[in-house]
């Protein structure tokens, strides 16, 4: 069944009306919902994910909840309440899943070897023994030597301390050199 609102305007009407404007049919009304509100949320979602792409992404998952569940909404709380808890909830979400399957953003190329080596050589056998280095240890290596990064953005990225990638690129850079002795 379609209401009086759908040929006006929405602007006067409050959120919990378009809700319910919403569950009746109107998409329009859950779209003007979130125009309403939706720099604050990706504001509550940045808060948690720290992350701007992040952050976009639980906005988006939080519309697709909001649209699923908006016939559960029973308007004991204000419509905002309700839109930041369901955002405040994909953010945690999309933080523990983060820390559970972090991503390792690896560098596009590799810095190149000094003239005096044969680089062909040397890119098989640095190839082979990275590859034999245990997987953390390999990620510490790859980001710190190769990709530049630091031991702080190293710890941020893989959620650890600073002290456990410093231990980790040491062991590391100790078995590389034992298996580069090896393969030479």
């Amino acid at each position: 069944m379609k209401t009086q609102y759908k040929s006006k305007s929405y602007l006067e009407v409050v959120d919990k009306e378009l809700l319910n404007l919403f569950i009746l049919g109107e998409e329009d009304a859950l779209a003007e919902l979130f125009k309403r509100h939706q720099s604050k949320m990706r504001a509550v979602a940045y808060r948690v994910t720290k992350n701007i792409a992040d952050a976009e992404d639980v906005v988006q998952n939080a519309l697709i909840s909001v649209m699923r569940s908006a016939n559960k909404f029973r308007g004991d709380s204000a419509v905002t309440t309700w839109l930041y808890r369901i955002v405040t909830n994909a953010a945690i979400d999309k933080v523990r899943s983060l820390k559970a399957h972090p991503a390792f953003e690896l560098p596009l190329e590799l810095p190149m070897a000094s003239n005096d080596i044969d680089i062909k050589d040397l890119s098989i056998d640095l190839i082979k023994a990275l590859k034999s280095l245990p997987e953390k240890q390999r990620n510490v290596v790859i980001l710190i030597d190769l990709g530049g990064w630091t031991i702080a953005d190293v710890a941020a990225k893989l959620n650890c301390a600073p002290g456990t990638v410093k231990s980790r690129c040491h062991r590391a850079h100790l078995k590389l050199a034992e298996e580069l002795t090896v393969l030479s």
